[in-house]
Parts: structure tokens; sequence; C-alpha cells
């Protein structure tokens, strides 16, 4: 559908192909000196199609691509879950109180990224990358008190 958009105040001279067109849109497409076609109006014109643009709205905007990704309720996901009510009850809070299931400790990221680390690092420099792993999770403590 191609509707008007008041932000554009001028509009070339041009022929515009589409499903359908919203009355302002056709409006002032036609009185820019433009045509507002249908798909075998373009087809008896260009069979082949020379001279025309192909335009495509995003394909991502869709509601439904919200869902995709990585499950909801896994850490760092900002993926959409499917829910039949947006209630006190469904889905919210898991993960992140212990009294709605379970919480989700900081500690087990930080206990992935030591594992991958202590396997590229070799075991000589596994006590100080420990060390340093303890010394943040104290700074990161005493930050959260205050």
């Amino acid at each position: 559908t191609i509707t008007d958009d008041l932000r554009v105040h001028e509009i070339p001279a041009m022929k515009v192909t589409a499903l359908r067109f919203t009355e302002r849109a056709r409006a002032r497409i036609e009185k820019a000196g433009g045509e507002c076609l249908t798909f075998d109006q373009l087809a008896l014109r260009a069979p082949l199609g020379q001279n025309t643009v192909l335009l495509r709205g995003p394909k991502n905007s869709r509601e439904a691509v919200k869902h995709f990704g990585p499950a909801p309720g896994v850490p760092h996901s900002n993926t959409k879950p499917y829910v039949r009510h947006k209630g006190r009850k469904f889905e919210k809070a898991r993960g992140k109180r212990k009294s709605r299931g379970f919480k989700v400790q900081e500690d087990v990221f930080w206990f992935r990224f030591a594992w991958f680390k202590y396997r590229s690092f070799g075991r000589e420099r596994w006590f100080l990358f420990t060390l340093f792993q303890t010394l943040f999770q104290v700074l990161f403590f005493y930050s959260q008190d205050n």
C-alpha cells in the first residue's frame, strides 16, 4: 500500500505501481504529474521490466521476527516470548528473582568465560586469571551494596 507522507514536501513526476494506494497518496502523485498504475498495466507497458525499479519495505519489521533468536529467559536474550496473557503469573520475572522459580547468577556467565580462558591460556596463567576474577567479583559485590 502506498500511503501519503507529510514529511516529503516535493514529489517528482513519476509512475508508481502498487497493489493499493490511499486517496491522498494517489491525489499527490497525480497532482505532481505522475501516474498510479496496477501491476497488469505495468506488464502491458514494460513486459520485460525495462527501466523499472523494484522497491520493498523492511522485511525484518514483522512482529513475528521479534520471537526469533535465543530462547526467551536465557541470559542476555531479548527474544519476545509467546505467552497466553501478559498478566502477573505469566512469564514475569522468571530468572530475575528467586521467588519466581530461579535467579540467574552473574557468576554463571563468569564461569563460562573463565572455562574458555582456562582452555586457551594454559595452566601457568590460570592462577593469575582466577585471582583477577575473584578481585573483580569482590569489587562488583561492594559496588552493589553502595
